[in-house]
């Protein structure tokens, strides 16, 4: 206690070649000694010594910038905000669909700005977008780079649409994972590790092959439906022009086909509509039906 951390830690555990380190101090006026602390935490090792050379401390006269946010998201644009640090009234941004390596960020072209604030407009719906903002205190004298990502909104999907989850990281049933862009899901469950996720647990896969990732989905009707909850729904995104008069087809395994079911309908608000239930007459199955005209456009159709 009674000193700045300027990092929470630095762990050397098992490395023995030269770490190289770059930080920064925001402190208020005053005299500091600067401290390294070396400390053994006992994971090996028979108190092996650390070293710490080529210490260098210079003054930043051109603070970075801090606290980017991104509000207004649509489908095509973005509202980016940040906070200035030092006394700079101009800013560099560099906006890149693709995230940029040090060398892509010094070659590439910047816009400066005289507002804390960028819109960024003319986007793709469903896209991740990266954001890099410094601030220009002078010609000569500019901030770090500070980055920021965010995605823009899913809006309708283009038809055909399809969703293979196969460009997901996946994870075993029984951890919690990822879901799939632009899907939703309601879960009464009290172990979220069982929420509905993309997984790649091979005894469960839907199909073989190389490509086992896929939806997991869990509900239970008996002691424990608590802990994986019984109306569990997932909701898939809207597309263009509605699901009304739309094929919708999918393969489904179930770990035990005995009073296995699932429900295909579409969401009212919160509420799930039922249009057909969905019987495995084995394990595995496939599916294919033609979603009735009555279904409104802009209603998630949904598996429950």
């Amino acid at each position: 206690s009674g000193w700045i951390s300027l990092d929470e830690s630095h762990s050397l555990n098992q490395v023995s070649s030269w770490q190289s380190q770059t930080l920064t101090a925001s402190v208020s006026a005053g005299t500091y000694n600067l401290v390294f602390m070396w400390a053994n935490d006992g994971s090996g090792g028979s108190q092996p010594p650390a070293s710490v050379d080529n210490i260098s401390v210079t003054k930043i006269t051109c603070p970075v910038v801090a606290d980017i946010e991104t509000d207004n998201i649509t489908t095509t644009s973005a509202d980016i905000t940040w906070t200035e640090r030092g006394t700079a009234t101009a800013w560099d941004v560099v906006f890149s669909a693709t995230a940029l390596t040090d060398e892509q960020l010094a070659a590439a072209t910047s816009e400066t700005v005289d507002a804390a604030s960028y819109q960024a407009t003319e986007l793709t719906q469903n896209t991740p977008y990266y954001i890099y903002v410094r601030a220009h205190c002078s010609d000569d004298d500019q901030s770090d780079w500070v980055s920021s990502q965010f995605r823009t909104d899913c809006g309708d999907m283009a038809v055909p649409f399809t969703e293979t989850f196969t460009d997901y990281t996946a994870t075993t049933y029984y951890t919690a994972g990822v879901m799939a862009d632009c899907w939703s899901y309601i879960y009464n469950g009290t172990n979220t590790a069982y929420a509905p996720h993309v997984c790649n647990y091979t005894s469960y896969a839907p199909m073989s092959g190389a490509d086992v990732n896929y939806l997991f989905a869990i509900a239970s009707n008996n002691t424990n439906m608590a802990t994986y909850g019984n109306d569990n729904i997932v909701m898939l995104p809207p597309v263009e022009g509605g699901y009304a008069s739309r094929t919708v087809s999918f393969v489904a395994r179930t770990s035990s086909s005995t009073n296995a079911a699932v429900k295909l309908g579409y969401m009212n608000g919160n509420d799930f509509v039922n249009l057909t239930d969905v019987a495995f007459a084995s394990a595995s199955i496939s599916f294919s039906y033609v979603v009735p005209n009555t279904v409104p456009e802009g209603a998630k159709l949904a598996l429950k």
